[in-house]
């Protein structure tokens, strides 16, 4: 009789037992990223027992109340919930989709099962794959609830392909004699953008889709290559394209340092190293390990083999590798697309698709640079690339954005679109490819934007952002900006929220709005795509874009083309004559219009560009809207009128000119190339240099912590295993999957004296760190300890629940991009509490800084006790704080 594999491994080995049976509580409002204020518990306190009988009130149902349900998962885990005696028609014929947006919170129980033999030095932590849900936790059935702190893990809501399992250690170890229970908590959100609207589906019922598995990590292995990481680029005749590759490497429960890289066996002309000298991996966390690729000659093999060295304490662990290679001819490139490989933030390999130009023998005309929607992996889905117009004099360049949804191209996202850019210009003048001169373009060459959906929104994101860097824009089904899509009006937080709060909140979104920002798009022909029965982005949004562009400019190059009855999405969206056509008349008169009479508009000096050359450099009041009203007076002379503007400069030729300001007149320097102006005070501008700016301006919201110049770097207190630990964990678990941002987590006690390391940095401490109160003690910020109380200004905030979150100037680098994110708490829960409003989704208002205490679980942005924006010195300002 042939025995069971099942049995044997359970016999030998832990194993997981997830049950079928969910009890499920909601719904309950709530608007697109409102769980990440309110408890992913919510309406539940966790520390107390759950009354499965109580009804718990709710907006939505009849009666004004709901009760727990249940329903049933898959043998795969797959999960269902809806509520169908919700009134949902009734709702939405007021509220529309906004009336959509809720959420329930889940529970079931996970059981663990010893093996027969074993010991607390084999328990394994947890691989939890969590689709298309927001959060996660365990929570032990047997065990004191009352000092019980909830630890929540981020799910991959988003569905991202190629993503690993959350590695989760259980709070309370199991019994290694019998079976222990836990409960496992889930908090499903209803978003249109991830489930569409239910009447697609010929319904008005809306559903949540879920899926989870669970298993046990394999206690024997300690690292491990996660292959479905890897970046690797094509190689044409044999050379690659892309100096970079990117593998990636899970430690289980070590920390570990990659020593070396060294090929398997001597290749004549070909090399790598580590882009890192020395790189460490903490325990649970994955990194993509960017290697250098140097070649002399051609490489023609299948594939690469090399073996890195990784040391833990004394230990030594070899990882012997073979990375496929895509082997490429240059005479069969066209129409076909290459994949390349670049570095961006110094640590990151990334990659994008790029397709050649048809012909090589007509003059080169400038990229195509295509931005994709939400969700579409253009690596692993060729529809893509294949629903791009043909072109042929210019490279179709088909970027990432780091992941299939990264940040709604902003950020990080359009960080990654002009990195692309720079590196295929480098590869196209590389003489070992031997490609025509036809297809080479210069670095700083201007380019045509296209995109649809999420891409679409990006395009008029990014043109109305880097206008100088955009020759052309062709936005299709494109949404406004996030709080459009779905209405925030049905947020709970508003029913507790001071006015004055939510506005100082909602300065965090302004950045993105594209709205408000279309002024910088005077001068780009842009043509307009939408479907008139666009079932996923309402049309009324491109219409708003073009109406608004219209309203500042009446005669603004823009055409609105919109296929009357049109879907969402059809593959010849973009391949339509009327495509083709604006494209050849764009490449046959490339010379860029200047208007005599146009305005700038910047929320955010840090993620903008330059229009015409004029550029703002620093807000008067962070938070608030800056504007240069510009007008050309003759050759020689122009008239400015800012608002809220401190500091500007515009990038001039070698002829003098002269600007007016309401009644001052500021000469131009003969050749000087760029021309820097500062208010010293109301009515009263001069002439200066960049040494009036001493530090670069606040960032104005946290989310810009994710635009990084090298790898995040994580600070704790301790390298033992502590709740520092833990949230550093989970923030490089979301950076990796929501963004393939690497991260480094690093001890306090690690950081050699004096020496920072470059990028941005996320600093997770209590007051009691003496390391923070060094930083702290030369008022940067307004925020400082004293008797290990954290104070900002006047106010003390010394309540065991209070959690700070923070933006500083880098320490050792003022003057660059990068600063320090603080993370400062009284107790656990504080952190976690904290934790949540780290920004890795964008729509999350979270500004310069921000205190939280347990109010926030029930309230959500209704419970926040103080936030503000720094002012230009990083210092309280009285009108953005609250």
């Amino acid at each position: 009789m042939q025995s069971d594999p099942t049995l044997f491994s359970r016999h030998h080995s832990w194993y997981f037992d997830l049950d079928s049976t969910w009890d499920v509580l909601g719904p309950f409002p709530i608007h697109a990223r409102e769980q990440h204020f309110l408890s992913p518990a919510f309406p539940l306190n966790l520390s107390k027992p759950i009354e499965y009988e109580e009804s718990w009130p709710s907006a939505y149902a009849d009666g004004g109340t709901v009760k727990w349900s249940k329903t049933t998962s898959t043998p795969e885990g797959d999960i269902e919930i809806s509520f169908p005696k919700i009134r949902w028609e009734s709702l939405r014929a007021t509220e529309g989709w906004a009336a959509l947006q809720h959420h329930a919170i889940l529970r079931a129980t996970l059981t663990a099962h010893p093996p027969a033999v074993a010991s607390r030095d084999d328990i394994p932590n947890v691989l939890v794959e969590l689709k298309q849900a927001s959060y996660f936790m365990f929570r032990p059935q047997e065990y004191d609830r009352s000092t019980f702190t909830p630890r929540w893990f981020a799910g991959n809501i988003y569905n991202l392909v190629h993503a690993l399992p959350h590695v989760v250690p259980l709070p309370v170890p199991p019994s290694t004699t019998q079976p222990t229970k836990y409960d496992i908590f889930v908090s499903g959100d209803y978003e249109i953008r991830l489930f569409g609207d239910p009447l697609v589906n010929h319904s008005e019922v809306p559903v949540q889709k879920l899926s989870i598995h669970i298993q046990p990590q394999d206690e024997n292995i300690q690292i491990v290559h996660q292959q479905s990481q890897d970046v690797v680029c094509d190689f044409v005749d044999g050379y690659a394209f892309g100096n970079v590759i990117g593998i990636g490497i899970q430690s289980s429960n070590r920390w570990w340092t990659i020593k070396n890289v060294s090929l398997n066996r001597p290749t004549n002309g070909v090399n790598i190293k580590l882009v890192d000298n020395q790189s460490f991996i903490a325990p649970l966390q994955t990194r993509v390990i960017a290697l250098y690729l140097e070649q002399s000659a051609p490489f023609m093999a299948k594939e690469i083999d090399f073996n890195v060295m990784l040391q833990s304490g004394s230990l030594i662990e070899n990882l012997s590798l073979s990375i496929p290679i895509s082997q490429r001819r240059l005479s069969s490139l066209r129409d076909q697309p290459l994949k390349g490989t670049f570095l961006l933030a110094r640590t990151s390999a990334s990659a994008f698709l790029a397709v050649s130009p048809t012909f090589d023998n007509i003059a080169q005309t400038p990229p195509i640079l295509a931005l994709h929607g939400a969700g579409v992996d253009i690596f692993g889905q060729d529809f893509w690339i294949e629903s791009l117009p043909v072109s042929n004099s210019s490279w179709m360049i088909a970027v990432s954005g780091r992941t299939s949804w990264g940040l709604d191209w902003h950020g990080p996202s359009t960080n990654d679109v002009w990195s692309a850019l720079d590196s295929l210009a480098n590869l196209v003048h590389d003489r070992r490819f031997n490609f025509p001169a036809s297809w080479i373009f210069p670095k700083d060459t201007k380019v045509v934007l296209m995109g649809h959906s999420n891409g679409g929104q990006g395009t008029w994101h990014i043109a109305s952002r880097f206008p100088d860097r955009v020759l052309a824009a062709i936005p299709a089904a494109g949404y406004m900006k996030s709080q459009m899509y779905v209405s925030l009006m049905l947020a709970r937080s508003r029913h507790f929220i001071d006015p004055a709060l939510l506005s100082i909140l909602e300065t965090s979104l302004t950045p993105d709005d594209n709205d408000l920002h279309i002024t910088n798009l005077v001068d780009i022909p842009m043509l307009v795509i939408h479907g008139g029965n666009d079932e996923n982005v309402p049309v009324w949004h491109s219409r708003e874009l073009v109406g608004t562009l219209k309203s500042w400019y009446p005669s603004a190059n823009v055409t609105y083309l919109e296929d009357i009855g049109g879907s969402h999405w059809y593959p010849t969206i973009l391949k339509r004559p009327e495509v083709q056509m604006f494209l050849a008349s764009i490449f046959s008169n490339q010379s860029t219009t200047h208007s005599d009479s146009f305005v700038l508009t910047v929320a955010n000096p840090r993620e903008c560009g330059p229009l015409h050359g004029w550029k703002v450099d620093q807000l008067l009041i962070p938070g608030r809207l800056a504007r240069l009203h510009i007008r050309k007076m003759n050759q020689y002379r122009f008239s400015v009128e800012p608002f809220n503007v401190l500091t500007f400069s515009i990038s001039t030729g070698p002829t003098p000119y002269e600007i007016f300001i309401g009644d001052q007149i500021l000469a131009v320097r003969r050749l000087q190339t760029e021309t820097r102006i500062h208010r010293v005070q109301p009515g009263k501008w001069q002439v200066t240099d960049s040494s009036i700016i001493r530090r670069r301006q606040p960032p104005g919201r946290i989310q810009s912590i994710l635009s990084t110049s090298g790898p995040m770097t994580i600070i704790v207190s301790s390298q033992l295993f502590t709740d520092e630990l833990s949230v550093a964990q989970r923030l490089a678990h979301v950076l990796h999957l929501y963004h393939k941002i690497d991260s480094e987590i690093v001890p306090e006690n690690a950081l050699a004296c004096g020496s920072w390391p470059s990028g941005n940095v996320v600093f997770i401490s209590r007051p009691s760190s003496l390391l923070a109160e060094k930083i702290l003690a030369k008022n940067l910020t307004s925020v400082g300890i004293t008797d290990n109380i954290i104070h900002i200004g006047w106010r003390q905030f010394n309540k065991s629940e209070h959690a700070v979150l923070f933006t500083h100037p880098h320490p050792m680098q003022e003057e660059s991009e990068s600063f320090i994110l603080f993370i400062m708490y009284n107790e656990i829960s504080g952190l976690e509490r904290a934790t949540r409003l780290f920004p890795f989704r964008t729509g999350v208002a979270v500004p310069d800084w921000v205190v939280v205490d347990t109010s926030m679980d029930t309230f959500g942005a209704g419970g926040i006790q103080a936030a503000g924006v720094w002012d230009a010195d990083w210092k309280l300002s009285e009108p953005m704080s609250w």
